[in-house]
């Protein structure tokens, strides 16, 4: 299986606003985890239309599952936030959680740190909810290190960029 990353277009909103609707997925999304209920669609619309797009990327995660090598499946996305700054923030989400724990996830995120780190920038953060385990689990796996509590329920990570190949 190859995983790729391609950029968004809009017309993948109704796809990422049905994987964020997920109960399996939104328990690991801060607001959502903490009101405990599904997006509605003017509030994804104000997320996905916000001014600060302006300074993020949203990458469609892809799979190619050989085969059958010129099919994509889109199973998730990436957010890299704040791209202004020089330590820019990446969350993932693989939405088709059936293929969770396929390392997917992993080699998802390792592009977008390759990518953050071609755009010239030297380290990188996320926050994760104190009991999402399979996250901590991932961004541990590749490189990240806790540096302290972000919001309430959250740790903080971060990771030095000069460190991934």
């Amino acid at each position: 299986m190859k995983v790729l990353l391609r950029e968004t277009t809009d017309s993948d909103m109704e796809l990422i606003l049905a994987w964020r609707n997920n109960p399996l997925i939104w328990k690991g999304l801060y607001t959502q985890a903490r009101e405990n209920r599904p997006l509605t669609w003017e509030e994804h619309n104000s997320w996905w239309h916000s001014p600060y797009r302006t300074t993020w990327k949203i990458f469609i995660i892809q799979i190619i599952y050989p085969p059958i090598d010129d099919v994509r499946w889109n199973v998730g996305y990436l957010n890299v936030g704040q791209l202004d700054h020089w330590r820019p923030e990446i969350a993932i989400v693989v939405g088709d959680t059936a293929l969770h724990g396929q390392g997917i996830g992993t080699e998802a995120l390792k592009l977008g740190l390759q990518w953050i780190k071609e755009q010239g920038k030297l380290k990188c953060h996320t926050s994760i909810l104190k009991d999402n385990l399979a996250s901590i689990h991932l961004f541990e796996k590749v490189g990240f290190k806790r540096i302290g509590e972000a919001r309430e329920g959250e740790w903080e990570y971060e990771i030095d960029l000069k460190e991934i190949v």
